[in-house]
């Protein structure tokens, strides 16, 4: 097993993860920083929230990975409700999160989300997953305070999924957040 060329070995330090151009300093179920080319993009931590609140912290493992790679497993609780946070790192800088629910007893949910707020000079360009193959939403990001974008915007997916979208990505040329 080896790197492929210019990929190097994930660099870790406290709770950061970096490689070749990306990195992550884990906060909470995600993160309070995000780096492209040495820069952090985010404007705030990145949080998931249910009924308008967050998730309690509990623990956080680093487990046995493949090569090439770093998993740490965060636990939190929200009520009666467990989370597990899965954090897959793959050396070439990107990063799957599985999120595992795990409600003790039924559990009211009204709302959940994850607020996203990235560095308005880091925001010019989005592409959103769209109603049909190769017909994504995509453009540039309107020049306006508050909400620029939601997952209602356009056309939805199919009217089940009421806004659910598997792909976005927010960026600029060079760096951006999907």
């Amino acid at each position: 097993e080896q790197y492929i060329p210019p990929f190097k070995p994930l660099q870790i330090k406290n709770n950061e993860i970096h490689a070749l151009q990306t990195g992550y300093r884990r906060s909470g179920v995600f993160w309070d920083a995000v780096y492209a080319q040495g820069k952090n993009i985010l404007a705030a931590p990145i949080e998931l929230k249910i009924n308008g609140s967050s998730f309690k912290a509990l623990a956080t493992r680093q487990v046995k990975a493949p090569f090439g790679q770093v998993i740490f497993e965060s636990d939190f609780q929200y009520g009666d409700m467990l989370l597990t946070a899965v954090h897959d790192y793959d050396y070439d800088g990107m990063c799957k999160v599985t999120l595992k629910f795990d409600p003790r007893k039924p559990v009211k949910i009204d709302s959940m989300y994850f607020d996203i707020d990235l560095k308005k000079e880091y925001v010019k360009l989005y592409s959103a997953m769209g109603a049909r193959l190769r017909n994504n939403f995509h453009g540039w990001v309107p020049e306006k305070e508050g909400e620029v974008w939601n997952s209602l915007t356009g056309r939805v997916l199919h009217p089940l999924l009421k806004g659910f979208r598997p792909y976005i990505w927010f960026g600029e040329q060079y760096k951006g957040f999907c």
